[in-house]
């Protein structure tokens, strides 16, 4: 099984060196039960919630990209 706690740690990581996702703060998967979803953080102090249930690794990468957008 994928660590996806690890992949979003090391993503946030990836994301924060670039121009147009500098502004993130931090990003945190959160699993309870079926619900999945990764919560991102921004400096301003904003956040939004991204549903990555059911998602492979990869898949949860394309999910949180779609949602930043």
């Amino acid at each position: 099984m994928e660590d996806k706690a690890l992949i979003t740690k090391k993503l946030c990581e990836l994301l924060r060196l670039t121009s147009q996702y500098y502004g993130i703060a931090d990003m945190t998967y959160e699993h309870e039960g079926t619900k999945e979803l990764v919560r991102v953080e921004f400096q301003g102090g904003g956040h939004t919630d991204i549903n990555v249930a059911l998602d492979s690794g990869s898949a949860l990468i394309r999910d949180v990209l779609r949602g930043l957008r």
